[in-house]
C-alpha cells in the first residue's frame, strides 16, 4: 500500500545523518549564546550595582579599623544610649550638670596637634575609641591647622568641638607638607584630604617638573576653598 503524500518517511533525503548533525550544532550553538547572554548580563547588572555603592573615605576606614579592633564598642555604645535616653529625675540632671560643669572648668587647655589619646579622652564627648581614632586621623592628616578640622574626625559630635574650645589651641606650622617633587599616587590617596579624582589633579598640575608653588597652584586652577585647604599641606622639596 503506498503512503501517503502528507506523510513524513524517515528514510527520505531530508532526514539524513548530515541534516541530524548540521540540527545538532545549531542547537549547542543556540545553548552557548543564551548562556554568554546571560552571563554578560548579569556582569552588567552587577557593574551598574558596584557603580552606585558609595566609595569609602579614610575617616571611615579609620572608624571601621577601630570598630573591628574593638569587638565590645558596638555593645557598649548601644548600653550608654540607652542608659542617655533612660527617663531621670530633676534633681538627677541637675547634678549631672554641675557636674559636668565642674569637670569642664577644670579642664587644662592642650595643643591639639601634640595631645595624647589619654588627653584627649578626659574632654567632655571624648571616649576611648574616639581619642584614639583623634590621634589616627591627626596623624594620617599631618598635623591640625585648625580647630574646625577637628570636625572632620569620624563619629565626632560638632557640638563637642564647640563646647572644649576654649580648652583647645593649635600651634602653627606643626603641620607636616608633602614633597610634589616626589610624591605618589598611594601616598597622596591615604591623605584624609584627598580623594581619587582630587588626586589625579594634583598629580597632573605637578607635571614633570615644577619650579615654584605659584605654578602648581596656577595649573590646578583651584578655588579659594581648595587652596584654603590643601595648601598647608603642599610644597615643593627645594621651599624645604
Amino acid at each position: 500500500m503506498a503512503k501517503s503524500n502528507d506523510t513524513t518517511d524517515d528514510k527520505a533525503p531530508f532526514y539524513n545523518p548530515r541534516h541530524a548533525l548540521i540540527a545538532e550544532v545549531v542547537g549547542a550553538l543556540f545553548l552557548v549564546i543564551s548562556v554568554f547572554a546571560s552571563h554578560a548580563w548579569r556582569w552588567h547588572v552587577w557593574e551598574e550595582r558596584c557603580a552606585q555603592i558609595p566609595k569609602a573615605t579614610v575617616q571611615e576606614i579609620l572608624c571601621w579599623l577601630d570598630n573591628k579592633s574593638n569587638p565590645v564598642f558596638k555593645k557598649n555604645a548601644w548600653r550608654k544610649s540607652r542608659r542617655s535616653h533612660s527617663s531621670g529625675g530633676r534633681r538627677a540632671a541637675s547634678d549631672r550638670g554641675r557636674q559636668e560643669a565642674t569637670a569642664e572648668a577644670a579642664l587644662p587647655v592642650m595643643d591639639i596637634n601634640h595631645a595624647t589619646a589619654s588627653e584627649w579622652k578626659r574632654l567632655l564627648g571624648w571616649g576611648e575609641v574616639l581619642s584614639q581614632r583623634t590621634v589616627k586621623f591627626r596623624e594620617a592628616l599631618g598635623g591640625f591647622v585648625s580647630i574646625e578640622q577637628l570636625k572632620l574626625v569620624y563619629g565626632l559630635d560638632p557640638d563637642a568641638v564647640e563646647r572644649n574650645r576654649t580648652h583647645l589651641r593649635v600651634q602653627e606650622g606643626a603641620q607636616t607638607r608633602m614633597c610634589l617633587d616626589t610624591l605618589s599616587f598611594r601616598t597622596l590617596m591615604g591623605h584624609p584630604l584627598f580623594d581619587a579624582d582630587q588626586t589625579r589633579r594634583v598629580l597632573r598640575a605637578r607635571g614633570r617638573a615644577l619650579s615654584s608653588m605659584d605654578v602648581f597652584w596656577e595649573r590646578l586652577s583651584a578655588d579659594l576653598a581648595e587652596r584654603a585647604t590643601w595648601e598647608p599641606y603642599l610644597d615643593t622639596c627645594h621651599g624645604e
